[in-house]
Protein backbone atom coordinates (compact mmCIF):
# COMPACT_ATOMS: atom_id res chain seq x y z
CA UNK A 1 0.00 0.00 0.00
CA UNK A 2 1.32 3.27 -1.12
CA UNK A 3 1.83 5.89 1.65
CA UNK A 4 1.39 9.35 0.68
CA UNK A 5 1.14 12.80 2.73
CA UNK A 6 2.06 16.48 2.52
CA UNK A 7 3.91 18.53 4.62
CA UNK A 8 0.91 19.69 6.89
CA UNK A 9 -0.02 16.09 7.65
CA UNK A 10 3.95 15.74 9.31
CA UNK A 11 2.69 16.60 12.81
CA UNK A 12 -0.19 14.24 13.38
CA UNK A 13 1.36 11.53 11.39
CA UNK A 14 2.37 8.09 12.73
CA UNK A 15 5.66 7.41 11.22
CA UNK A 16 6.42 4.16 13.45
CA UNK A 17 5.39 1.89 10.64
CA UNK A 18 7.63 3.55 8.22
CA UNK A 19 11.06 2.00 6.78
CA UNK A 20 11.92 5.40 4.89
CA UNK A 21 10.54 8.90 4.03
CA UNK A 22 10.40 10.31 0.81
CA UNK A 23 10.05 13.55 -0.58
CA UNK A 24 8.77 13.73 -4.26
CA UNK A 25 7.02 16.36 -6.64
CA UNK A 26 3.51 16.69 -6.84
CA UNK A 27 3.17 15.49 -10.12
CA UNK A 28 5.42 12.87 -9.64
CA UNK A 29 3.82 8.95 -10.21
CA UNK A 30 4.74 7.54 -7.13
CA UNK A 31 5.16 3.77 -7.35
CA UNK A 32 6.44 1.69 -4.38
CA UNK A 33 9.30 0.51 -6.20
CA UNK A 34 10.32 3.60 -8.21
CA UNK A 35 11.93 5.87 -6.59
CA UNK A 36 13.39 8.02 -9.61
CA UNK A 37 11.37 11.23 -9.01
CA UNK A 38 12.30 12.02 -5.27
CA UNK A 39 14.37 12.12 -3.04
CA UNK A 40 15.54 9.72 0.25
CA UNK A 41 14.91 12.29 3.52
CA UNK A 42 15.06 9.23 6.13
CA UNK A 43 15.79 6.15 6.22
CA UNK A 44 14.78 4.08 9.79
CA UNK A 45 17.06 2.12 11.48
CA UNK A 46 16.50 -1.42 10.15
CA UNK A 47 15.05 -3.86 12.71
CA UNK A 48 16.17 -7.25 10.90
CA UNK A 49 16.22 -11.13 12.27
CA UNK A 50 18.06 -14.08 11.60
CA UNK A 51 14.97 -15.51 9.82
CA UNK A 52 14.71 -12.41 7.56
CA UNK A 53 18.13 -12.95 6.16
CA UNK A 54 18.00 -16.36 6.08
CA UNK A 55 14.71 -16.85 4.28
CA UNK A 56 15.68 -13.36 1.91
CA UNK A 57 12.42 -11.65 2.87
CA UNK A 58 14.00 -8.33 4.86
CA UNK A 59 13.28 -5.85 1.88
CA UNK A 60 10.06 -7.42 1.46
CA UNK A 61 8.88 -5.18 4.56
CA UNK A 62 10.33 -1.78 3.48
CA UNK A 63 7.36 0.80 4.14
CA UNK A 64 7.52 4.02 2.44
CA UNK A 65 5.79 7.06 3.44
CA UNK A 66 5.75 10.35 0.11
CA UNK A 67 5.65 13.59 1.61
CA UNK A 68 4.35 15.68 -1.88
CA UNK A 69 5.72 19.04 -2.06
CA UNK A 70 5.23 21.60 -4.77
CA UNK A 71 8.72 22.11 -5.48
CA UNK A 72 11.52 19.62 -4.68
CA UNK A 73 14.19 21.92 -5.58
CA UNK A 74 13.36 24.30 -3.35
CA UNK A 75 16.06 23.88 -0.64
CA UNK A 76 14.20 26.17 1.78
CA UNK A 77 11.17 24.22 1.57
CA UNK A 78 12.68 20.79 2.17
CA UNK A 79 15.14 21.96 5.13
CA UNK A 80 11.62 23.15 6.38
CA UNK A 81 10.00 19.96 6.06
CA UNK A 82 13.23 18.16 7.30
CA UNK A 83 13.36 20.68 10.38
CA UNK A 84 9.43 19.45 11.17
CA UNK A 85 9.94 15.71 10.18
CA UNK A 86 13.20 15.84 12.79
CA UNK A 87 10.90 17.03 15.65
CA UNK A 88 8.17 14.36 15.00
CA UNK A 89 10.43 11.35 14.60
CA UNK A 90 12.33 12.46 18.37
CA UNK A 91 9.21 13.04 19.69
CA UNK A 92 8.01 9.32 18.83
CA UNK A 93 11.81 8.31 19.15
CA UNK A 94 12.36 6.88 16.04
CA UNK A 95 15.88 6.83 14.93
CA UNK A 96 17.60 6.61 12.08
CA UNK A 97 19.73 8.22 9.25
CA UNK A 98 18.74 11.90 7.29
CA UNK A 99 19.99 11.56 3.80
CA UNK A 100 21.25 8.25 3.25
CA UNK A 101 23.74 7.33 0.82
CA UNK A 102 21.31 7.54 -2.19
CA UNK A 103 21.35 11.33 -2.19
CA UNK A 104 20.25 13.01 -5.36
CA UNK A 105 22.66 15.21 -7.16
CA UNK A 106 20.76 18.41 -6.84
CA UNK A 107 21.34 18.63 -2.94
CA UNK A 108 24.68 17.72 -3.25
CA UNK A 109 26.07 21.45 -1.59
CA UNK A 110 24.18 20.01 1.30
Amino acid sequence: MKVVIKAVDIPRTDFSAASEIWVAPLNAALAADNTDDGLCLWRGTPVVTHDMLSEGTHEQNLRRIWLQVPHTEDKQAVEGIEQALRARLQAQQLSGEFYPAQRSERFEGR
